[in-house]
């Protein structure tokens, strides 16, 4: 019973996350707009900003937030978990919501990054130390190389959950201090054991990387182009870290997007 139990809560936040909200907001501002046909075709927040506008891609981007934060809180409160005893059940839930968003049922098992839904759980858990984090990203707004700037926000994103993972362990040896404080201190039931919240923040950065490799049309081409899928995936995370070494619009047809950047960076 408890098995149905967990399965029936892993699915309801599956469909949860499924719910488009950044295709529901672009369709609202610009009917007819297909997130999946344009721009980077990534039905999140980050692609209504480019192609619908900024106002609707702060909607969506909040939504998507509130999305991923409410369904975890919704589902701990219905199945009566609690933040300290029973924190792995309640990350576990909250990963399916990032598969539902990245892999949607609403929309052909297609989505966004997850990365907003991934920020809203970072600022829950750990507000100070996200604050910190991102302070490096910062410069990023004041750069006029926006595919520079890309490359940077993909490593730095890429970092934030080590180093937040690293940062949530040694609140462990921490006696009380504010650099410690979360959201779930306004409960009961506080997280006692942030060493769960390391484990995660791993969880959660592999999971935004594979959807950011595999959700791309260019590990198919590669593919195409007689590269084996084991190397295409590689040579696309690669990419995903150093976009500016490759024009992602317009990659060579003969070559595969991850040995241009071998290429360009040797040259």
């Amino acid at each position: 019973m408890e098995a149905l139990k967990l399965s029936g809560v892993f699915i309801l936040a599956y469909l949860m996350g499924s719910i488009p909200f950044s295709q529901l907001i672009a369709s609202a501002f610009k009917p007819g707009t297909d997130l999946r046909k344009v721009g980077s075709a990534n039905s999140g927040a980050t692609n209504v900003f480019v192609t619908v506008g900024p106002l609707p891609g702060i909607i969506a981007l909040v939504l998507d937030m509130g999305k991923g934060l409410l369904t975890v809180l919704l589902i701990r409160h219905i199945m009566n978990w609690s933040f300290g005893s029973d924190i792995w059940r309640i990350l576990t839930a909250a990963s399916f919501v990032i598969l539902g968003h990245d892999y949607s049922l609403f929309l052909g098992f297609r989505g966004g990054k997850g990365l907003a839904i991934l920020e809203s759980y970072l600022l829950f858990f750990g507000p100070v130390w996200t604050v910190f984090v991102h302070l490096p990203q910062a410069q990023l707004l004041f750069r006029k190389d926006a595919q520079h700037g890309l490359a940077i926000a993909n490593l730095l994103v890429l970092l934030m959950f080590p180093v937040m993972g690293v940062l949530w362990y040694l609140e462990g040896f921490m006696v009380s201090s504010w650099l410690s404080w979360d959201f779930t201190r306004l409960t009961a039931d506080p997280v006692t054991d942030k060493s769960v919240l390391s484990v995660f923040a791993l969880v959660w950065m592999l999971m935004f990387f594979v959807q950011r490799v595999l959700d791309n049309p260019g590990v198919g081409d590669d593919v195409r182009k007689g590269v084996s899928p084991l190397k295409a995936v590689m040579l696309r995370g690669l990419y995903e870290v150093f976009p500016s070494a490759s024009d992602h619009r317009k990659p060579s047809k003969a070559m595969p997007m991850g040995e241009e950047v071998l290429r360009r960076k040797r040259d």
